[in-house]
């Protein structure tokens, strides 16, 4: 029994030592996403809110936070730690010329950088997101179900 024991703290120190090499590096970009589905989460309360104002007798609770959309929030998230967390053990491990969690970053941000840009300019008669309306998604249709 006592040489499990002294076998299980190397081996403990081992994986924690492992994971931090991991997740360290992972977390600038960690932070960056978690900011970016935060900021896209906000403004689709905010076009809630706009739909609730235009559309008063629409079917549901517009303009409310509801548990199951940061559920889905949350899960997203969730998602996108564990791709960061991998493609900073690919950058490990693989040592590619491109480094896989920066392209990774990247394509999270940008994908909700678009999303962001499309709650904005959903439901608004503001002039600047007109050009925008053309190349993006309404998202009024998921607001009103």
């Amino acid at each position: 029994m006592e040489t499990q024991v002294n076998l299980l703290k190397p081996l403990a120190a081992a994986l924690a030592t492992s994971l931090a090499a991991v997740i360290r590096p992972a977390l600038p970009a960690v932070a960056l996403c978690t900011a970016m589905i935060a900021i896209d989460t906000f403004t689709a309360w905010r076009l809630s809110c706009r739909v609730r104002h235009k559309h008063p007798d629409a079917p549901g609770q517009p303009g409310r936070v509801h548990s199951r959309r940061l559920g889905r929030a949350l899960v997203c998230l969730g998602k996108v730690y564990v791709l960061l967390l991998v493609s900073a053990a690919i950058d490990i491990v693989l040592a590619p010329s491109t480094s896989v969690l920066q392209l990774s970053a990247g394509a999270v941000t940008a994908w909700q950088a678009v999303s962001i840009l499309e709650n904005e300019s959903s439901c608004t008669d503001a002039r600047w997101p007109a050009w925008l309306k053309r190349y993006l998604a309404d998202k009024v249709s998921r607001h009103l179900h």
